[in-house]
């Protein structure tokens, strides 16, 4: 949901790891999302069925999300999301340790962060190697974690290979999911800030969401590739020009969002570092054009000073507290410059 400009089609890629960064008895799988969904609010249909004899319960599900950058047309990481799969249900946290008995199923629907940043990988690895890193504003994901089915004497355990893909939906081997505006989602994992509610309705109003099939359709003109292909080839094309490399780059998030001026930007001057002479110094900045500090009538509200001075921090560096100082309706100008005069 509501993922950056620079995103074209995504291609998930899931696996399952533990706290101690054990090796797993699970292989890695991937998705590419259906032809007709939008290409800023992909669906995938994605299905994973996880088996295994004994289950760890620090064990945690991480997605990864591939794309071609819009603009450079080459494989980039877009980010992470991660959600364990157990809870201990008296703490309601993530099981600690393996040998944890007290556990039971993440079982419902969630709502979870797109990561930007790559976590670090060390034990103890768990949510709380995520939580703090720093998100995609506005992007989303939506999963469920759900049981699975059994047969009525409940002996045995019901997968997509046991069922008829007539019967799927009757015997609860494929759910339907339930409409984001029916509120089920989960969202203790994720919250908004106000700036990126408004984004996600600014976008829902300028951004033509063209779905996958026209998206794949036009990256492949530009890459100069036959287009010649039907919908099961042209996954099949995004799923070989999207391989897993552990040393693929991280989306570059500069161009996310193109430039809104109603919102416009925030500039800090936090401190100066090593000034020549001991002395109190302050700073004067404003953008260029007009360069109201310069001109013979001074606009001082155009003006943004910092003089309120950290008397805790260094004399030859010194911190300002003034914090961030917002511009509004500043049109978008490749000359403009934010001139920073220290007296």
């Amino acid at each position: 949901r509501f993922l950056p400009d620079n995103v074209t089609v995504v291609k998930l890629v899931m696996n399952v790891v533990v706290s101690s960064l054990d090796k797993v008895n699970y292989q890695m799988v991937s998705g590419t999302p259906m032809p007709e969904s939008g290409s800023y609010n992909q669906v995938f249909g994605f299905k994973e069925e996880i088996r295994m004899p004994t289950f760890d319960p620090t064990a945690m599900v991480v997605i990864s999300f591939l794309t071609l950058d819009r603009y450079t047309k080459e494989l980039r990481i877009m980010g992470r999301s991660a959600i364990p799969l157990f809870i201990n249900p008296v703490t309601l946290k993530q099981p600690i340790k393996k040998t944890d008995t007290t556990f039971a199923l993440m079982n419902g629907s969630y709502q979870l962060p797109i990561y930007s940043e790559a976590p670090r990988r060390s034990p103890p690895f768990n949510i709380e190697s995520f939580i703090k890193l720093e998100k995609i504003p506005a992007a989303s994901i939506l999963v469920r974690v759900v049981h699975a089915p059994r047969t009525p004497d409940n002996l045995k355990v019901l997968g997509l290979d046991d069922v008829p893909e007539r019967e799927r939906v009757e015997k609860g081997v494929m759910l339907e999911p339930p409409s984001y505006g029916e509120g089920v989602y989960n969202t203790q994992f994720i919250s908004h800030a106000p700036v990126e509610l408004q984004l996600m309705k600014d976008w829902l109003e300028v951004r033509e969401d063209a779905n996958i099939r026209d998206t794949i359709v036009r990256l492949q003109q530009e890459l100069g590739v036959t287009t010649n292909m039907d919908d099961e080839e042209m996954m099949d094309w995004v799923d070989q020009k999207m391989p897993v490399d552990t040393k693929t780059p991280m989306l570059d998030l500069t161009y996310f969002a193109e430039y809104n001026p109603v919102e416009g930007f925030k500039v800090a001057i936090d401190g100066l570092i090593d000034v020549p002479q001991t002395a109190n110094y302050v700073a004067l900045a404003c953008l260029n054009p007009p360069g109201v500090l310069y001109q013979e009538t001074i606009v001082t509200s155009e003006i943004q000073f910092s003089a309120d001075f950290d008397w805790e921090s260094p004399v030859k560096s010194p911190r300002y507290l003034d914090g961030f100082k917002t511009y509004k309706n500043v049109k978008s100008d490749p000359n403009m410059a934010l001139i920073i005069d220290i007296r």
